[in-house]
């Protein structure tokens, strides 16, 4: 994501422009200091800004603005002015949805600095999601002077001098390594909608060491479903989305093992649903600690509240001889043992309607399921039911696909494999629930590649917890799936120096810490999963003076320690590392005597072709497979019409279509999906 200065401002010479105007609004004219007129809104602000006081700015949108303001959001920031001129960004605020006639208030919380500030400047313009790069109208207003008496001078120096040993106070002892406790989040396993409570328990173990100044506490954060490929018109930045009643909470705790609940109650849903918490340490000194953990759950089912669709088919997933099936879901505010009539429409991936019929019902209770009588459908592929009853529309996708896991049977001929289906050169990735295993598979994958933070399974030296891993690799298993361990995310006690996370770098680590790892985990799930993969997309990065040699010990010991309990276990490099001259430094050091996998992100026909190239350069053409284990067309379809979100998600099939073909053309052994 950006940061939001990049965001706003992009080198200095952007606010040539700026500074000229902002020179000309401080000059005399005839409008107030306080109030400042344009075509579109009216806005007003302080005369002066006392130290330690908010600064607000209230924008009232003119009556006749409605045009202007449609499609964009209103947003106020603040610059700081020194006696030169413009000094730099000081406070943002998030854009809010404006109406003709109302007035918007926004007020900012400003630490000042008397030393180099004489003011402060509002800045207020519109724009698509508040992205000040596509604004629409831009104001700058003239700057609000700064007042400070010597009294408050005084003042402001002696609770400087009063927070300089207060800070100094809390401040982390030496001792204080934070590599000696853990964290770990455990929900409740329950399925939750609107209107439910639930809660979520931290297992906690705090050394005394890491216990100082003002105390411990855990802080665990709820993230909501994640857009990472916006569409640039109903989504404009990666983020997450918060679910409405649940927020961030903090506890005290002492040095020890604990287990601290959080309650909470859930006050929405979104059509689509995913909550993932990040726990925390809080310091003494009020500071997060460098690491933190994450985890899921609980299960977030969409709230009802008319009716919605239903499809009773794992993936929503027909073969071409199975007849389709969609239920109507009955919610909470229909009046049970009315009689309605719906219309439906059935919509293929051209936006065509391919079938339209109506169906009478009488509403049952909440929960209760109707069957939609389905109209005998000969399309193919994905396709899209609306339903509509007065002014609501519900919607539903399902897809009439081949039977490929009987084309593989056929393919694959029982004599001649022994009654095995052969394994498809395809993946996808971290699917480790039973039915979208089962999904995965029915597609034609046979691979999964699952991201396995180090941290969550070994929290604290040999204190493993590999329940949720069991049962992720029992699921692809029972499904048919192949799955491979892609470890990631070390703990900070097993980084060997002053760090405490890897990020997408090699590390110094403990050789002993990695080698127990990597025995558990071989040992434990040998005859059960393809093998491993060393890290994710790694760069040299500044974790260590030496990260050739680094990584390549790294991946001598994982290699050697997985060989000797099963040598039919296949390695990877870590998939997308880059840049290509890294690749290479590590192929020329020896590394391709460690791995059987070199797997590449997003490369295409090219990477596929240039990676060949580089393993042959050092003599492993043919000890070496190339893969690409990371690589998709991604599309956010939220807050997308659903008519839109299918037509616009072709975009994913035929990039698949032209991209994979080409890399098995050019050499690769495999691909794996990622994304959406």
């Amino acid at each position: 994501m950006k940061n939001r200065d990049g965001m706003m401002f992009r080198g200095v010479s952007r606010w040539i422009a700026a500074f000229l105007l902002f020179c000309r609004l401080v000059a005399p004219s005839g409008a107030s200091a306080r109030t400042v007129e344009t075509d579109w809104c009216t806005i007003t602000q302080p005369d002066s800004i006392l130290p330690g006081a908010p600064v607000e700015i209230a924008v009232a949108i003119k009556a006749g603005a409605g045009a202007t303001v449609q499609g964009v959001q209103l947003s106020c920031h603040l610059q700081w002015a020194k006696k030169e001129g413009y000094g730099g960004f000081l406070s943002w605020k998030p854009g809010v949805e404006a109406k003709p006639g109302e007035t918007y208030r926004f007020k900012h919380g400003v630490k000042l600095d008397l030393d180099k500030m004489t003011g402060v400047m509002p800045v207020v313009f519109l724009a698509p999601g508040g992205d000040f790069e596509k604004r629409t109208k831009f104001e700058t207003l003239p700057v609000i002077p700064i007042t400070a008496t010597p009294e408050v001078r005084a003042k402001l120096a002696e609770e400087a001098k009063a927070a300089a040993a207060r800070a100094a106070a809390v401040a982390r002892p030496a001792s204080a390594t934070l590599k000696r406790s853990m964290l770990r989040i455990a929900p409740e396993a329950k399925t939750v909608t609107k209107g439910d409570s639930f809660t979520v328990a931290v297992d906690y173990d705090l050394a005394a060491a890491d216990h100082w100044g003002d105390g411990t506490q855990i802080e665990l954060i709820p993230l909501g479903p994640w857009v990472d490929n916006p569409d640039g018109q109903y989504t404009t930045g990666r983020s997450h989305h918060g679910y409405p009643g649940l927020g961030s909470r903090r506890a005290k705790i002492e040095p020890g093992k604990g287990m601290q609940t959080f309650s909470f109650k859930l006050e929405g849903t979104f059509r689509y649903n995913e909550l993932q918490w990040m726990a925390q340490f809080i310091g003494g000194d009020g500071k997060a600690w460098p690491w933190s953990v994450r985890g899921g759950g609980p299960q977030i089912a969409r709230f009802i509240d008319d009716f919605d669709l239903e499809v009773p088919a794992e993936g929503g997933l027909f073969t071409y001889v199975e007849t389709p099936r969609v239920d109507l879901v009955w919610g909470v505010s229909m009046k049970q043992g009315t009689s309605v009539e719906a219309a439906f429409r059935i919509v293929n991936v051209e936006g065509r309607t391919v079938a339209a019929f109506k169906q009478a019902f009488v509403v049952g209770a909440p929960g209760e399921k109707a069957s939609v009588t389905l109209p005998e459908i000969e399309e193919r592929g994905t396709l899209l039911l609306l339903a509509t009853i007065g002014d609501a529309t519900r919607d539903a996708f399902f897809a009439r696909i081949p039977d490929v896991l009987a084309i593989e049977k056929a393919v694959s001929g029982s004599s001649a494999s022994g009654g095995k289906v052969r394994r498809t050169p395809f993946g996808v990735t971290n699917v480790g629930d039973p039915a979208l295993s089962r999904v995965a598979r029915k597609l034609g994958a046979t691979y999964c590649r699952h991201f396995t933070g180090w941290s969550g399974l070994e929290p604290l030296p040999g204190q493993y917890r590999l329940e949720g891993l069991d049962k992720t690799i029992a699921a692809n298993v029972e499904a048919g799936i192949v799955p491979w361990i892609c470890l990631i995310g070390p703990p900070a006690w097993a980084m060997a120096d002053e760090h405490h996370s890897a990020g997408y770098e090699p590390f110094t680590f403990k050789a002993d810490a990695w080698r127990n790892l990597v025995h558990t985990l071989a040992t434990r799930y040998k005859g059960r999963i393809w093998g491993f993969e060393w890290l994710n997309e790694i760069v040299p990065g500044n974790k260590t003076r030496e990260p050739v040699a680094e990584y390549l010990d790294f991946c001598r010991i994982g290699t050697e320690t997985v060989r000797k309990v099963d040598p039919s276990m296949k390695v990877q490099l870590a998939g997308g590392l880059w840049p290509r001259n890294f690749r290479n430094d590590l192929l020329n050091a020896g590394v391709g005597d460690y791995i059987d996998v070199l797997p590449i992100h997003y490369g295409g026909e090219t990477g596929v072709r240039d990676a060949r190239h580089d393993v042959a350069a050092v003599g492993k053409a043919d000890a070496v497979a190339i893969w690409d284990n990371e690589t998709a067309r991604g599309l956010s379809v939220w807050k997308m019409p659903p008519e839109e979100a299918l037509t616009k998600s072709v975009v994913q099939s035929k990039w698949m279509m032209r991209q994979w073909p080409a890399e098995f053309t050019a050499g690769a052994k495999g691909i794996v999906y990622f994304g959406g």
